[in-house]
């Protein structure tokens, strides 16, 4: 779902970026555009038209890869009549309404509809290319390409988590990740694998942020792994995770009878930051730094903070 580029910049996170960016709003003026809340984005008209977009990048993932899938749980097919809930309800002007599940609408088909342009973003490298600049031939890199799923059986293994929330405040905010040897040790050698004669598929690495809560959605931050304490981050879009946009916190943060107001979580793929570190002769480490850093300075009344970082490995 990606647009533009693969790693970094709002495109790691189209929907909420968006959302947040016209609204107009900066955390430090406690004003919020309808765009930047749930409950009153639906009342700008540019909310249809971005929601348009966003379907229409999830039909473009969708027919990129025959790993790019649907969820199959229940939970998902059907919504909120598995938990009980009133169900989604579409209102018809001359009509009876019509009620619906999430299943009922993956077939565009079936609904009527079809999107002029479902082609994929230039820029985006083909999954081959990290195969190739790991070692890989070629013509293995392509043809494991072809073959390579990460499916839910895949293994997940906990890398490693830092000690504390962490509160941001200002301008930045740091925290370091401690990584379990040994599980260091399995994602290395998935990578050294790749320069084998019969290459196989490498791990891929995720940096998590848990909890994150927020008394303002106008919120947005970037995400370094690695930087150099005294460089400037926007030197170095190498070590850019990703992108982080609040829109939802607020509310996500309510603790109330349906609500546990634990906030929103963020996963972030950081392989590219460790395919590199790899490739330097720098991978295993003992610990990962991890850098927030906020678009605007970010007023402590807004209570930003984020529960746990970790970073997980996900391979065979």
């Amino acid at each position: 779902m990606h647009g533009g580029k693969t790693h970094g910049g709002i495109e790691s996170q189209p929907h909420d970026w968006v959302h947040g960016l016209v609204g107009g709003a900066s955390p430090q003026s406690g004003v919020e555009g309808l765009m930047s809340l749930p409950d009153t984005a639906g009342l700008d008209p540019i909310f249809w038209l971005h929601h348009c977009n966003i379907d229409r990048l999830w039909q473009v993932w969708r027919t990129t890869s025959a790993s790019h899938a649907d969820p199959s749980s229940p939970n998902w097919l059907k919504g909120p009549e598995v938990a009980g809930r009133d169900p989604f309800v579409l209102p018809k002007s001359e009509e009876a309404d019509w009620t619906f599940t999430p299943e009922q609408m993956t077939d565009i088909a079936k609904l009527g509809y079809a999107y002029d342009d479902t082609s994929l973003p230039t820029g985006l490298p083909h999954p081959a290319l990290r195969l190739e600049r790991l070692g890989a031939s070629p013509e293995a890199a392509h043809a494991l390409a072809r073959s390579q799923t990460m499916t839910a059986s895949a293994t997940a293994e906990l890398l490693g988590a830092n000690k504390e929330a962490v509160r941001l405040v200002g301008s930045k905010a740091e925290t370091a990740v401690a990584l379990d040897a040994s599980i260091s040790g399995k994602v290395a050698a998935s990578l050294q694998a790749i320069a084998a004669a019969a290459p196989s598929a490498p791990d891929r690495v995720f940096l998590n942020l848990e909890n994150v809560r927020s008394n303002n959605d106008a919120v947005a931050f970037k995400v370094y792994v690695n930087l150099p304490s005294s460089a400037d981050p926007a030197q170095h879009p190498e070590l850019q995770a990703g992108s982080i946009a609040l829109f939802g916190a607020s509310s996500a943060s309510v603790a109330d009878d349906t609500h546990a107001g634990d906030g929103l979580t963020y996963v972030l793929d950081i392989s590219h930051i460790i395919d590199a570190m790899h490739l330097a002769g720098n991978f295993p480490v003992g610990a990962l730094s991890v850098r927030l850093v906020p678009v605007h300075p970010v007023p402590e009344s807004a209570n930003v903070t984020v529960g746990r970082v970790s970073v997980f490995r996900q391979g065979n």
